[in-house]
């Protein structure tokens, strides 16, 4: 996508003054109908490379929202991860009350970090699944990838 783009200059260029150089070349041997014909279909082929370009760079436009949302994604998922990684504790014997109240504190400090990252994470997450399926495209390109 960026060579398109680094490119569009020498495509305008080449449209606009190379083929009307040539145009210019061959125009007095051309009859007043031929050179009616080659000026419309001149101006047709460059309305249609404006409409290219402005296409093109609409979907680029589109493309690179999609793919922030997929990086957004991305990263939600590694936030949810990390807290279930957080989650996780080694369950201690118990052998005493004490030993009882601190795993206890450890089950209370999990569900806690859950409770607080559980809401923001379904809701960026759905967010971005539903914005997923209504524009596909990021989740294509950024999945084949």
């Amino acid at each position: 996508m960026q060579i398109f783009f680094s490119s569009e200059a020498s495509i305008r260029e080449l449209v606009s003054q190379q083929i009307q150089q040539a145009a210019d070349r061959i125009w007095p041997s051309l009859t007043g109908s031929e050179q009616e014909e080659l000026s419309r279909e001149q101006q047709q082929h460059t309305q249609l490379l404006k409409n290219t370009l402005n296409s093109a760079r609409s979907r680029r436009a589109q493309l690179e929202q999609d793919a922030e949302i997929w990086r957004d994604y991305c990263l939600t998922v590694d936030k949810v991860k990390s807290v279930l990684a957080r989650t996780q504790f080694s369950d201690e014997p118990v052998t005493s009350l004490a030993g009882l109240h601190f795993n206890i504190q450890k089950i209370t400090h999990a569900l806690n970090d859950i409770h607080v990252s559980n809401l923001f994470y379904i809701v960026k997450s759905v967010n971005a699944w539903s914005y997923a399926s209504t524009s596909p495209s990021a989740f294509l390109y950024w999945h084949c990838v």
